[in-house]
């Protein structure tokens, strides 16, 4: 499939300049935009605290911000074709990482072709249940911030599962590594994408080393044998109406090549892991329904968000919104299994004990102003471990928050 990819994209390139010839007096070259976006949120959470419990010791309110900075242009050339670039930053640094994405594109009649630092097809189509004018800043979805504390053991835990501080149905294997992405036409309200990443290499110009990072030499790739490799993936989505109705559908899928070596802690090969996802959305004066699924099979090593090392899970999502005008409510529960493996080196997930996340959300968001929204938002969690055990290892927890914000797009 991923030589597939790679032809479709070099016939792609040989049409693209087929008929480019020389460059054509009136083509201009790309001027770039700022742009970007400052979210801001202030929680008060109020949670299981007792001592051995995640939130002992911890504070209950939180201020935080997400903010990116974008760099965008593009210019479209006397041929017809566009060509662009976007290049994002992260104004607080994570992880030792300043850059979020960057890649350019060209795109024309015949699709739209992208390259480098990008989320894969399937999760850039992956759909939620509905949100309060599309705005996911809180909710029970992946949203754009998480207050719970499951995601952490208690004070001076050092064993026991962790669970996620949100459930997910758009997990990326790849995550925004390099790679190849070819759109289709969107045609009758139908577009198809696919995608390939040779490896977890991100934010790198050369480099053969064999860790996540660029490592060093200027060989023309990392190392084999160094975790989740050759991740492709594919999507069809619709995006059009029947009849009164607005209609949203997506269904994707995304494979992995678990390249770590040898034999796992059980003695059996490291699994390749896959994921499939699906959504729908169903629109009507204002008024939205919907949800979305995701099973994530036997996944291993560096397996993206959320962690999914060495389990299987099953996500969805559903929820009711209403946006009539520059204000949009909106409730969603979503809920997490997640069978986790006794070993994390690689092993498929065997146990027949699962963890469990559910959450329910009510959201609501304000135009006050163009590209500015005023949020707020109120949530509940339950997480069961779903282990047999005495200490707080092994405790359930549960979470309420209230929660306001703004977001600011510039």
């Amino acid at each position: 499939m991923k030589k597939l990819l790679l032809a479709t994209t070099a016939i792609v390139s040989a049409g693209m300049l087929a008929g480019a010839g020389e460059v054509a007096a009136q083509d201009k070259p790309i001027s770039l935009v700022l742009g970007g976006y400052f979210r801001s949120a202030l929680a008060v959470n109020s949670d299981d605290d007792n001592a051995g419990q995640r939130g002992a010791s911890r504070r209950n309110h939180r201020v935080a911000q997400d903010v990116e900075v974008h760099f965008k242009g593009e210019t479209t050339l006397a041929n017809g074709i566009t060509v662009g670039v976007v290049v994002e930053l992260e104004a607080q640094e994570q992880n030792g990482d300043q850059v979020d994405e960057t890649w350019a594109y060209m795109k024309g009649k015949w699709g739209e072709l992208r390259y480098g630092d990008e989320d894969s097809v399937h999760r850039l189509a992956a759909l939620t249940a509905p949100l309060p004018l599309g705005d996911g800043m809180f909710g029970s979805n992946s949203p754009f911030f998480t207050f719970s504390n499951n995601a952490v053991r208690a004070p001076g835990v050092t064993t026991g599962p962790v669970g996620a501080g949100t459930n997910t149905t758009s997990l990326d294997l790849s995550t925004d590594s390099s790679k190849i992405l070819y759109f289709t036409p969107r045609m009758s309200g139908f577009q198809a994408g696919v995608s390939y990443a040779p490896d977890a290499t991100q934010d790198c110009r050369t480099g053969n080393g064999t860790s996540n990072g660029c490592g060093a030499g200027t060989g023309a790739g990392r190392l084999k044998n160094d975790g989740l490799a050759q991740v492709f993936a594919a999507q069809v989505n619709y995006n059009g109406k029947v009849g009164a109705l607005d209609l949203l559908a997506m269904v994707g899928y995304s494979r992995a090549t678990n390249e770590v070596p040898g034999l796992n802690s059980t003695g059996t090969t490291n699994v390749d892991p896959d994921t499939w996802l699906a959504g729908l959305t169903v629109g009507y004066m204002g008024w939205s329904v919907g949800g979305s699924y995701q099973k994530i099979n036997d996944g291993a090593g560096n397996a993206g968000e959320n962690g999914i090392q060495g389990r299987r899970a099953s996500t969805f999502d559903v929820g009711l919104g209403y946006s009539p005008g520059p204000w949009g409510l909106a409730v969603n529960f979503s809920r997490g299994e997640y069978t986790v493996s006794s070993t994390t080196s690689g092993a498929a997930a065997t146990s027949t004990v699962k963890d469990t996340l559910s959450m329910v959300s009510l959201a609501g968001a304000y135009l006050l102003g163009p590209g500015i929204r005023l949020n707020a938002g109120v949530e509940y969690l339950s997480y069961d471990p779903g282990s047999v055990g005495t200490t707080a290892s092994f405790s359930t927890y549960d979470s309420k928050a209230f929660l306001i914000g703004s977001t600011i797009i510039f």
